[in-house]
């Protein structure tokens, strides 16, 4: 009799186990079906879209009193007066012996070049000179009025910074045509009343000219 209930107890207690078990797995079961159901009812969800844009920084000079702005305007150029002011071989006393706009020996004169950055970047600039002079008239040139070279290309200015908004300094270009080889500093020996005068003839016919064009280049920096 005592095994007997010693064996009934001992079943007793694995069915509340099982059952227990079984309360447990089923519990865990409904846990983990809600956590799906409300994943997939009841979650925050949100789209959220971000934009940006940029503009192209502006290319834009001037030169003198000129705008260049687009294409058109650097294809036109610029113009300059070396030629057009004409003054005494010393570039400032006014010529009287000479007519308007033509050169002779004795004769001077002087042009600027002022350019400001109007872009949205920085840069350099250069400034190329070139003549063309094919009778060889003595013309001698400056930019401080006392050193004076006999090819303007020899004044040419290296890239030189120029940031934005900034204008840099005023370049003056001097000429003169020494009245005597004796005045000048690269003809002493060349420049004679005989080369002079050949020169003043010629004019009658079609007259010696000298050109002189400048090449401003300007390049953004990076």
């Amino acid at each position: 009799m005592f095994i007997y209930i010693s064996i009934l107890q001992g079943g007793v207690c694995m069915k509340k186990n099982k059952n227990k078990i079984a309360t447990l797995l089923l519990l865990a079961i409904v846990a983990v079906g809600s956590y799906f159901v409300a994943g997939t009812y009841a979650k925050y969800t949100s789209e959220i879209a971000g934009s940006d844009n940029a503009s192209v920084a502006k290319w834009a000079w001037k030169i003198n009193q000129e705008d260049f702005e687009s294409a058109t305007d650097v294809t036109n150029g610029y113009t300059f007066d070396l030629f057009k002011t004409i003054k005494e071989a010393d570039t400032t006393s006014a010529e009287t012996d000479v007519d308007a706009d033509l050169i002779a020996p004795g004769t001077g004169g002087s042009f600027d070049i002022a350019i400001t950055n109007n872009s949205e970047v920085n840069a350099t600039y250069a400034i190329a000179f070139t003549e063309t002079n094919s009778s060889g008239i003595p013309i001698e040139y400056s930019t401080d009025g006392s050193t004076w070279v006999s090819g303007v290309s020899n004044i040419n200015v290296p890239a030189t910074a120029i940031n934005i908004g900034q204008t840099a300094s005023t370049l003056t270009v001097k000429w003169r045509w020494a009245f005597t080889g004796s005045d000048s500093t690269n003809y002493a020996s060349t420049q004679t009343d005989a080369t002079d005068t050949a020169l003043g003839f010629a004019a009658n016919g079609t007259a010696p000219t000298v050109q002189v064009n400048a090449t401003v280049t300007v390049t953004q920096v990076d």
